[in-house]
């Protein structure tokens, strides 16, 4: 088994989950991101990560690209 450590970051996929309401939504990541520093520089702009409820935070999951 490959230990997550020694794979590359490339995000393909992030899920934002809403801390007030709790909805889900998926955003697909194209290109990836390919460093944490680009997925930093799209969460400080980008404005689909607020939801319609009004909420001011939510959480963030980010998925890896399969890289076989």
């Amino acid at each position: 088994m490959t230990n997550p450590k020694d794979l590359p970051f490339v995000v393909d996929l992030i899920v934002v989950i809403c801390n007030g309401c709790g909805s889900e939504r998926k955003i697909p990541i194209d290109p990836p991101f390919r460093s944490a520093k680009e997925f930093i520089a799209w969460h400080k702009t980008d404005p689909v990560s607020r939801c319609e409820c009004g909420a001011p935070t939510a959480d963030f999951k980010l998925w890896m690209a399969d890289q076989n």
